[in-house]
């Protein structure tokens, strides 16, 4: 029996998964490489451009698509710590 969140591409082996995964390796690793073969070819200053617009992109999409629509704020309402009634 499949999960509702599994059949339509999400839980932890999911098509979410797989595309995050594909972006931080293309973004990461790919960029680095476009870099060290721009290094080998006496193009030093392309190759850090390419590498900190590369990384910093895959940063911002992982930030926009995956990271900003969380909600990550804490309960709303009244926050009491031990027994502090008097």
């Amino acid at each position: 029996m499949t999960d509702e969140n599994d059949a339509a591409g999400g839980g932890v082996f999911g098509w979410e998964a797989l595309r995050l995964v594909a972006v931080l390796v293309v973004g990461v690793a790919g960029t680095g490489i476009v870099r060290r073969q721009f290094g080998v070819w006496g193009y030093d200053g392309i190759g850090r451009l390419v590498y900190v617009f590369g990384y910093g992109g895959t940063i911002l999409l992982v930030w926009y698509v995956w990271l900003r629509p969380l909600d990550i704020s804490g309960p709303s309402g009244e926050v009491t710590y031990g027994d502090d009634e008097e």
